[in-house]
């Protein structure tokens, strides 16, 4: 501390020795509302203060061991991360395997546009098999005609269900149809279609129309809707996912564990850095008045005038308070002496 002190005044020491009184006359950046001149051993003070900061603050994370925890942290997130992809893989793949194994003809297919309705309205009637080994309850797809899209408000729902014993589910080998007199329909918007579209779709619809299955569920037996159970592929194929849904579960709790142990050691680090902080706030304060030379206000055209100091060196600070600042060394020589001052630095008196 005594060294500390030593060098502090030695350096404040370095002051203008020159007898012959001097003006210096500054334009300023906006935003300044008054400038100083300081010591010109300020910045050599402030290199030191900076340093010793920076070293109190290297020696705490390595106390807390903070970037070995941050590092083992991130690699147990990444790896969180690939065991849940390769588990949403899983049961993509599960899913593309089954609507692969799931036929869907269109047996009839009709569309009601009126041009004083936004809504219009497409009927049709289907013939489904299941050429898979599981019961299947139900299909979300999205129509379109040829490779045009039909604008749908939301996901639409395809529901097996027998028209006769009014039980859902489409068993394995087996097909199902829907009456005429009990088609499908939905509703889409007539507005998001150009003309051209809309004259594709009169003329297409017939031939073209077709239903893309997005994703299904499943059934553990047929029977009506709620009497049985309906499953995602997740869930329906747990017993063939559960090696990768274990390890991604396994991922997670390690990625949870080192969370906490890194939020716990970064809260005793901030602890500790709020007082190196604080300790170098207020040697700074103290620095800037100690090496304070002379004191200037900025008018409204950014100007402000030293007037009867001493010719020599000093540095130019001036803070707008928002974190930026001027600091910057001048040389001033008897007599008048003018400066533009553009280039803005980080408030060098800021932690």
């Amino acid at each position: 501390m005594k060294r500390w002190i030593v060098l502090m005044v030695g350096v404040l020491m370095l002051v203008p020795c020159f007898s012959q009184a001097a003006t210096l006359k500054l334009v300023m950046p906006s935003g300044f509302k008054e400038t100083f001149l300081l010591s010109p051993g300020t910045s050599a003070v402030l290199d030191h203060m900076r340093g010793r900061l920076t070293g109190s603050l290297e020696a705490l994370a390595s106390q807390y061991n903070i970037t070995s925890l941050k590092q083992e942290l991130e690699q147990a997130q990444a790896l969180s991360a690939n065991r849940r992809e390769v588990y949403r893989q899983g049961g993509k793949a599960i899913r593309e395997q089954y609507i692969s194994n799931l036929a869907i003809t269109i047996t009839s297919v009709s569309t009601n546009i009126s041009s004083e309705s936004s809504m219009g309205e497409v009927v049709f009637s289907y013939t489904a098999t299941n050429n898979s080994d599981r019961i299947i309850s139900d299909v979300i797809y999205t129509p379109r005609i040829g490779n045009k899209k039909i604008p749908v408000a939301s996901k639409l729902v395809l529901e097996f269900i027998d028209g006769v014993t009014l039980k859902s589910g489409l068993a394995p080998g087996r097909s199902i149809s829907n009456k005429p007199e009990n088609p499908e329909r939905f509703s889409f918007f007539v507005g998001e279609l150009s003309k051209e579209d809309m004259q594709y779709v009169k003329a297409n619809i017939g031939k073209a129309f077709a239903l893309d299955v997005q994703d299904l569920h499943f059934m553990n037996a047929i029977g009506y809707k709620d009497q049985s159970q309906i499953l995602d592929a997740e869930h329906a194929f747990q017993a063939r996912l559960r090696e990768l849904e274990e390890g991604g579960t396994t991922a997670q709790r390690d990625a949870e564990a080192k969370a906490d142990a890194y939020a716990k050691a970064l809260s005793a680090y901030n602890q500790g850095k709020q007082g190196s902080v604080q300790r170098f706030k207020s040697e700074a304060e103290g620095l800037k008045k100690s090496s304070l030379r002379a004191s200037a206000s900025v008018d409204k055209k950014n100007r402000c005038v030293f007037k009867d100091i001493e010719p020599g060196t000093y540095y130019i600070y001036a803070s707008n308070g928002q974190g930026n600042a001027v600091f910057q060394q001048v040389e001033v020589d008897k007599g008048r002496v003018k400066k533009q001052i553009e280039n803005m630095v980080r408030d060098p008196f800021i932690p």
